[in-house]
């Protein structure tokens, strides 16, 4: 009931605000040009760009990674969407690598789409709603399509019945499976769709190959295989799919060393959960991985982390959350509704606060921004209330706030790193006066957002008859594990 009321808010409210991506009305000149923007994935947003025609055509052009459309109120960020009932044909250009997460979602008059070579992904519901995508041509290229890429388009539904490959993704089956089915998947499978055999009854044994590397959450839900492993911590391959079964109260999990991946949603609702050991083998955390863990106080994660998932922590326990210097990039809403955040420090390799990071996590008091972040986006810091007031350290390098990001958020202090100069060169969105609340609190200029804590010694060297010994007098933050001064 809460991420319903939630989502429903938070679509009004996107719907008020200003448009989460970059838009030009005719700006090149070039003529029949309706609109155009970036759609770069994050930190090269302008590697990529989208036009729309006035004759329908939508083409994505430039070199790499489209960015996913993700997170609550998506619909109307995503440019396709915005032009879903004048969309007639789509043409990407040779140079995009990977096609985003519900890049063409709901374009329900688009009919044909060539996927070109070089294209390795295309996202989870990229074409989802497309009803009436009836061609559809695929590179040899292509190597992982994700949950619901081309759900409910005619192309798809023209399909034979059976399991179907996209690229090396065993995407989905299709149709009513026979009694008593085992699959063996191709040696040269790299990847099992999200909900691919989600609610096959039939299917009692599958052979996995080693080459599978990634598996969608709710791939084997509700089938007699999964049916019948034990309770407790499922693993398949190097992939920690979820955990069975009733967990009991206060339980701390490992996992296990050379598990690569977790799945999404892997511990949703795992209300049980207390403490997780996540092994430096893992690189990401995925979306809804720990939604609404509200027994999960706290949690390590690794250095080798470079991702975590739109709504990873959900609505979770986490008094505190430390993001390494590894990640660089954080979905919308994965810190959104924990009441009971308090201290948070962001690493030094994420540059964008995504939509609802923080929003109404309410308690929070001390919030420090790592020193690359460039921007702030629409409704971060959403609603926190906390009584004493929330203290920000922001950096120097943030260039622009977007749309109500510290809508009714009770700020007692802003530690700014820059100058008044630079921070009156900050461009805040103050629409409708939506960003009041960040005047409210005491900005503090040239602040670098650290409590120094007692020096420390470090490389020792000792004394020796002829030469005289030394170190390095190195002070730390007495708050997070950054480095302030070394002498």
């Amino acid at each position: 009931m809460m991420k319903k009321i939630v989502s429903i808010l938070l679509t009004i409210l996107l719907v008020l605000g200003t448009v989460a991506f970059a838009l030009t009305a005719n700006a090149e000149g070039e003529p029949g040009i309706v609109a155009s923007g970036y759609c770069g994935a994050n930190g090269n947003e302008e590697n990529v760009t989208w036009t729309f025609y006035e004759d329908g055509l939508f083409k994505i052009s430039g070199t790499g990674a489209m960015t996913d459309y993700l997170g609550l109120g998506f619909m109307h960020q995503t440019p396709a969407y915005r032009y879903r009932d004048r969309l007639v044909s789509a043409v990407i250009d040779s140079g995009i690598t990977n096609i985003g997460d519900s890049a063409f979602y709901q374009c329900t008059k688009l009919t044909s789409i060539v996927i070109p070579e070089g294209v390795t992904k295309i996202g989870k519901a990229a074409f989802y709603g497309c009803k009436a995508l009836a061609d559809v041509t695929l590179p040899d290229s292509l190597l992982y399509v994700g949950g619901n890429a081309f759900l409910s388009t005619a192309w798809f539904n023209a399909l034979p019945n059976g399991l179907v490959y996209l690229g090396k993704t065993a995407y989905s089956y299709k149709g009513t499976m026979p009694q008593n089915t085992s699959i063996a998947l191709n040696d040269d499978c790299l990847a099992i769709a999200a909900s691919a055999f989600r609610g096959c009854t039939n299917l009692v044994d599958i052979t996995i190959p080693d080459s599978v590397t990634t598996i969608g959450g709710g791939a084997f839900h509700n089938t007699a295989w999964y049916n019948a492993k034990p309770d407790g911590l499922v693993v398949i391959g190097k992939t920690v799919y979820g955990y069975k079964g009733e967990m009991p109260e206060n339980t701390n999990l490992v996992l296990p060393d050379g598990c690569e991946e977790i799945c999404g949603s892997a511990f949703n609702n795992c209300q049980n959960l207390t403490g997780i050991t996540i092994p430096d083998s893992i690189t990401a955390i995925p979306s809804y991985a720990f939604d609404e863990c509200k027994g999960l106080k706290q949690i390590t994660i690794p250095d080798s982390v470079t991702s975590i998932g739109e709504m990873a922590f959900f609505d979770s326990g986490l008094e505190s959350i430390h993001v390494p210097d590894s990640v660089t990039t954080i979905g919308e809403s994965a810190f959104s509704v924990c009441s009971s955040l308090k201290d948070v420090t962001i690493g030094n390799g994420v540059t964008v606060i995504e939509s609802e990071l923080f929003a109404e996590s309410e308690y929070m008091e001390t919030v420090r921004l790592g020193n690359r972040v460039k921007r702030i986006e629409t409704y971060a810091f959403r609603k926190v209330y906390t009584t004493g007031g929330m203290d920000i350290y922001i950096p120097a390098s943030v260039e622009s706030i977007g749309y109500g990001a510290f809508l009714a958020c009770c700020l007692n202090n802003v530690f700014y790193a820059g100058s008044e100069a630079q921070w009156n060169q900050i461009d805040v969105n103050s629409e409708n006066n939506q960003n009041a609340h960040l005047y409210r609190g005491v900005i503090h200029y040239n602040a670098t957002g650290h409590t120094p804590a007692p020096a420390v010694h470090e490389n020792e060297i000792a004394a020796t008859c002829t030469e005289a010994g030394g170190y390095d007098e190195v002070v730390y933050c007495s708050q997070c594990p950054a480095e302030i001064s070394r002498n």
